[in-house]
């Protein structure tokens, strides 16, 4: 791969390796220099755009698997934890949002959570199964 991290072509060409959709998009990071401890050379930055795919891939993943849940649960879980690009909510903000308790909240997160994890194995997740709580 050719270009500069973060540059145009470069971003391009990962699309294209990868068949990824015009969809994604890649954000430029600039650190600065006394801030980075050693030069930022292409391996490094095959490292960072590769992770990059790996967390776009789990978050496809992550978005199928919501799927399993009621439309209500599922509201829950992506306000909880800021899911497609929204702000974390609390139970109280939520509960506010639905009429509902944060106690009453908290259970439909629990039960969310649950589902989830007894789903994760049919959507090539099990690995991360001992992330949910």
């Amino acid at each position: 791969m050719q270009g500069h991290v973060g540059g145009e072509s470069l971003g391009k060409e990962v699309k294209d390796v990868y068949g990824l959709d015009d969809e994604v998009s890649f954000r430029n990071v600039n650190v600065p220099s006394e801030n980075r401890p050693r030069p930022l050379h292409l391996g490094t930055a095959t490292q960072i755009v590769a992770c990059l795919l790996c967390k776009q891939n789990l978050l496809k993943h992550v978005r199928n698997l919501l799927n399993v849940l009621s439309l209500k649960e599922r509201k829950i879980i992506k306000l909880r934890f800021g899911i497609d690009g929204g702000k974390q909510r609390s139970l109280y903000e939520i509960g506010e949002i639905y009429g509902l308790s944060k106690e009453r909240v908290r259970q439909l997160e629990s039960q969310a959570l649950y589902r989830l994890k007894q789903n994760m194995n049919s959507h090539g997740l099990i690995a991360y199964a001992d992330l949910l709580v």
